[in-house]
């Protein structure tokens, strides 16, 4: 928009005045040439400050007068060429400029003035633990163009911390959680940029985990390819009770040393022993689990050792000794803070599903984990304690889990359980076998057991007995037919004296040849079942 207007204000210049001064003494007025104004040119800073270079042009001028449009209602006076600076915030301003001429005639010019700022540019920030509070974080966060910037840490709704650019912001969260992090740069205008981030608070992981913890937010930083490190419900309490456990996926391809990290809050203190224990779920026997202990401050301080698997789909105790590692050289002047597995190291990851829990500083055991029915003896069905009694004077009568003998017939499994009833032990020596916790025989369907047996001779009677800690127990036999070979002996629980199906049984004993004594035999049993 642009406005000329000439205005008349020589005041002296009276038309009375006029009449009574000759031609002479006005010659200058009647020449005089009118101002005029032929642009303003606006150089406005490219780097969001608002400073506008305002620059005036025009002829006849003898002076400008310049307005700058906003609420500053002061002007200024330049000559023809001359330039005056000047600070906006955004928006759209009209700009006014008097032009006088040699006489005092005045032209007015408007002219309309346009101010926006870039957007920043090149937002950047970095997240920074507190190292003495793990509820505490800082943002240092910066861009190009920013006037300023907004930090909203994500736990309270439009809570934010204001800063400079390059400035940090530092926040104390309340509670332990998974927060977005939003950055807001502003360019003094309209024009924002923005970035988004998520900070997860949790106490750091102490060495002896558990994965148990429900509230726990347990952190793996998994490299080398296709590892999946996850926590779930422990799929297999055989020797493990622990509710939850570490399903790790060792995916395919990915490189032969893949695995995952662990940062623990407080450095490993070898003083209070070199032998650390994680139980291992796999389903092969000789994989190697290998364990490396780290410096965060420093990866290349390290120690570490490999232990193999022994069985197979069941857990077990895998034992590291640091003893004869240089861990006092590496950690004489960093925390060994940081704990690294690698599952089957050494080669590609095959995709094959592990499981591991309890990782402590010292020695632990498998659970004892009873069994339930059906009972077959495998090392996945529980741990199972066979009580003998009745033995002889000089020898106990024993119950144990051991290698098949005769691995034929109706009986092919690898492990079975066996009796050895001594010479001279009692009428009534035998075997008990508790069930697990909170477990008894579910009658209500059927009142029928059956158990695979091995006996040296027929004929004999076999008492099958179920009983509890309350002293309720009902009792009865069956006579072997084969000898030397497997067969299966079932009992109806129905037909023995005391029995009631709603009566919780949490114990069976098995009495070979009951009601003579010993004669230094062994009998097998296995396939306990309803």
């Amino acid at each position: 928009m642009k406005k000329n207007k000439l205005v008349l204000a020589l005041m002296l210049l009276t038309l009375f005045i006029s009449c009574q001064q000759d031609d002479s003494n006005t010659a200058f007025i009647e020449n005089a040439e009118e101002a005029s104004v032929s642009d303003v040119l606006f150089s406005i800073a490219d780097d969001n400050s608002g400073e506008v270079t305002i620059t005036p042009l025009g002829s006849n001028v003898t002076s400008f007068e310049l307005f700058f449009g906003d609420d500053d209602t002061n002007s200024v006076f330049l000559t023809n060429g001359e330039s005056a600076k000047h600070t906006y915030t955004e928006g759209t301003y009209e700009i006014t400029v008097l032009a006088y001429n040699t006489i005092g005639q005045i032209t007015e010019y408007k002219e309309s003035l346009d101010v926006f700022f870039r957007a920043p540019e090149n937002l950047t920030f970095q997240v920074i633990p507190d190292n003495t509070d793990f509820l505490t974080y800082s943002v240092q966060a910066n861009a190009d163009f920013a006037t300023y910037i907004e930090v909203y840490f994500g736990e309270f709704t439009n809570e934010f911390i204001q800063i400079a650019p390059g400035d940090t912001a530092t926040y104390t969260y309340q509670a332990e959680g998974s927060y977005n992090l939003t950055i807001i740069a502003y360019s003094g205008g309209a024009a924002i940029t923005q970035d988004m981030g998520t900070i997860d608070v949790f106490a750091p992981q102490e060495l002896e985990i558990t994965f148990d913890d429900p509230n726990g937010m347990y952190t793996f930083n998994t490299f080398g390819g296709n590892q999946t490190v996850t926590v779930i419900d422990n799929p297999d309490v055989v020797g493990n009770l622990s509710p939850k456990a570490v399903q790790w996926i060792d995916g395919s391809p990915s490189e032969v040393w893949a695995g995952a990290a662990m940062s623990l809050e407080n450095s490993i203190n070898f003083g209070e022993g070199t032998i650390f224990t994680m139980k291992v779920w796999s389903p092969n026997a000789g994989i190697p689990f290998r364990i490396k202990i780290e410096s965060l401050d420093d990866a290349n301080l390290a120690v570490e050792l490999d232990a193999f698997t022994t069985t197979t789909n069941a857990w077990e105790v895998l034992t590291y000794d640091f003893a004869a590692t240089d861990y006092a050289t590496q950690f004489a002047n960093n925390p060994a803070n940081n704990l690294v597995i690698f599952p089957n190291f050494g080669t590609d990851g095959g995709d094959i599903t592990y499981f591991i829990d309890n990782i402590i500083q010292g020695d632990q055991s498998l659970d004892v984990v009873l069994p339930i029915l059906p009972m077959d003896f495998e090392s996945s069905a529980g741990t199972f304690n066979l009580f003998g009694f009745g033995g002889s004077p000089t020898e106990d009568a024993v119950g144990q889990v051991i290698d098949n003998p005769d691995m034929s017939g109706i009986n092919t499994s690898s492990r079975v359980a066996s009796l050895n009833k001594p010479v001279g032990s009692e009428v009534w020596s035998g075997v008990a076998i508790p069930l697990r916790d909170n477990y008894s025989i579910d009658f209500s369907s059927s009142t029928l057991i059956s158990v695979d047996v091995w006996s040296p001779r027929a004929g004999i009677p076999v008492l099958f007995k179920v009983e509890n800690a309350a002293g309720d127990a009902a009792e009865i036999s069956v006579m072997t037919t084969a000898a030397n070979t497997w067969h299966t002996l079932t009992y109806d629980l129905n037909n023995a004296p005391g029995f009631n199906s709603s009566i919780e049984y949490t114990q069976v004993d098995l009495f070979f040849d009951f009601g003579t004594a010993g004669m230094g035999e062994v009998f097998y049993f296995d396939n306990i079942r309803q």
